[in-house]
């Protein structure tokens, strides 16, 4: 991170320290784009979200990581999200108890790595 300031002042004349304007990276931009956006569209991208997770759980798919569900909603949508919205999306699903972490590890289909899997709680399924 210093190194990224370093570099951000010297390529901006007058950003350097004690210019009094601070180095924003870009983790903190999308950040900061992500807490703006409205709690209407945040619930709706829940939702569709929400809704990939118990479409693939009717074709077969028991439980997934969130980077099968990543492109699941690209398959299902051609929206590509960041992992980050992806995370903290279904963070909030958990914490809503729309979705839950199952309680064993599996190899992710797309990483390979061990992961918690996740899946729509059963009432969620049959709501949706």
């Amino acid at each position: 991170m210093q190194a990224e300031s370093n570099t951000a002042a010297a390529a901006a004349p007058g950003l350097g320290r004690g210019s009094g304007a601070a180095f924003v990276s870009s983790l903190d931009a999308k950040a900061q784009v992500f807490w703006d956006l409205s709690p209407r569209l945040m619930a709706q991208f829940q939702g569709r979200l929400l809704a990939v997770l118990v479409q693939e759980r009717q074709q077969g798919v028991q439980n997934m990581s969130a980077k099968e569900l990543r492109e699941a909603y690209f398959k299902a949508t051609g929206a590509w999200v960041d992992m980050s919205s992806i995370s903290s999306t279904v963070n909030g699903l958990v914490k809503g108890k729309r979705v839950e972490r199952l309680n064993f590890l599996r190899k992710c289909s797309v990483t390979g790595h061990d992961i918690t899997p996740i899946r729509a709680v059963p009432k969620q399924q049959s709501l949706v």
